[in-house]
């Protein structure tokens, strides 16, 4: 059992490290983190919540997130870290990268076997 807790520690280290080093880069590189990216997370979170009928406490929980920090990240107050992303994709399980590029449009006017229009 030790030997489990010990390569998850070590695995977060690396996680954490990484990630630290990525930022510095960016920041000695002079890049900024996107605002868009983050809103973009937000609202698939947003869109997530409302196709899955999931409640936000349940998410918030998962997450291990107070509600005021979950407030400040769908209303763009706060990034979003990675980690929460990562943890988010998994809750939803879906792919990380559909929270940065957002969900399709799953209307049934845009469904092409749906035969049914709502532009009409």
């Amino acid at each position: 059992m030790e030997t489990v807790v010990s390569i998850r520690r070590l695995r977060k280290r690396l996680r954490t490290k990484l990630l630290r080093s990525c930022l510095r880069r960016l920041h000695a590189e002079g890049m900024t983190a996107d605002p868009n990216v983050n809103a973009q997370v937000s609202a698939t979170v947003r869109g997530l919540l409302a196709y899955r009928q999931a409640s936000p406490e349940v998410v918030m929980h998962a997450l291990g997130m107070s509600k005021a920090t979950w407030q400040r990240r769908l209303k763009g107050e706060r990034d979003w870290t990675a980690a929460e992303v990562g943890a988010l994709a998994q809750f939803f399980d879906v792919p990380v990268q559909l929270l940065y590029v957002g969900l399709p449009d799953l209307s049934p006017r845009h469904h092409p076997d749906s035969g049914i229009s709502k532009t009409a």
